[in-house]
């Protein structure tokens, strides 16, 4: 094609120049601008999130603060039985057993007496004394004949030398 093909464009006067000059940039900055307010419902979204994880922190701590009420009730109840145990023991008048298997009243100690020591009282023999071995601990002297491991009558035989702490 030759010049002579192409289509005319008319010449600008001057007005129409910065009129053009004026509109472009004024197109271009209200495009922008209207891109920017395209984040607008992004921050509404950020601040919605911001919310949610706010309310669940706050769910979050009031249930640990429950769960750690909670431990320490029972870490209370724990003390408070540990207290209890003792001053049970300091009012009780059993006093405990000595190294040689015999509380302080001479008796023979259930819960920490020897082989020989239990074998020695009336009735018992090396079989019934492994079995009272076995069946530690006693709460009371009569835990043997709850465990099934003396009779009533055999326990009756050796009830005043024993005891338990």
């Amino acid at each position: 094609m030759t010049p002579a093909n192409y289509p005319s464009v008319p010449a600008l006067t001057s007005r129409q120049l910065r009129h053009h000059l004026f509109i472009w940039p004024l197109l271009l900055g209200l495009t922008i601008l209207g891109g920017c307010t395209a984040q607008q419902p992004d921050n509404a979204k950020v601040q919605r999130d911001a919310a949610q994880a706010t309310e669940t922190a706050k769910q979050d701590t009031k249930q640990l603060a429950a769960n750690t009420k909670q431990a320490l009730q029972t870490a209370e109840n724990t003390v408070d039985a540990a207290a209890d145990g003792v001053k049970q023991g300091i009012k009780s008048n059993t006093a405990p057993a000595s190294s040689d298997g015999k509380t302080p009243a001479g008796k023979i100690d259930l819960n920490s007496a020897t082989h020989d020591q239990l074998a020695a009282l009336p009735g018992i023999d090396g079989p019934k004394a492994d079995a009272i071995i076995a069946g530690r601990p006693y709460d009371s002297p009569r835990g043997v004949v709850s465990k099934g491991i003396l009779t009533p009558a055999q326990y009756h035989r050796i009830a005043p030398e024993v005891a338990t702490p």
